[in-house]
């Protein structure tokens, strides 16, 4: 829930004006709460400064499954395709996860042994 910053445990000690912390639960999980603060200045400013590590704290975990999935220039084109059509064309991601698992699975059978 909601922690005050400058006190110990999340008390409310005296009657001084205290920092407001929004705890992750609420911001991932609680909209309506948020939804009384989207015009607050100072939230604002936050949200916007926490834009390029949320950015980062994505892209790290993209990047190092890549180099796991031995994604190359040669076949980069795989995840670009199924990202536009499920962006572009709406193809519900299920049918795009389905065909990606029959596909890997004719090539591990019949293309792979033979290579």
């Amino acid at each position: 829930m909601a922690r005050y910053a400058d006190t110990p445990h999340g008390g409310g000690g005296g009657r001084k004006p205290k920092i407001f912390v929004l705890d992750t639960n609420i911001i991932l999980h609680d909209h309506k709460a948020i939804r009384q603060f989207q015009d607050n200045a100072v939230v604002g400013s936050i949200f916007n400064g926490i834009r390029p590590a949320v950015v980062a704290l994505i892209a790290v975990p993209v990047f190092s499954m890549a180099r796991s999935a031995r994604i190359t220039w040669t076949n980069c084109w795989i995840p670009f395709v199924c990202a536009l059509l499920i962006w572009i064309i709406k193809v519900n991601p299920i049918y795009v996860l389905v065909a990606a698992g029959a596909c890997g699975y004719l090539y591990g059978t019949m293309i792979k042994p033979t290579e």
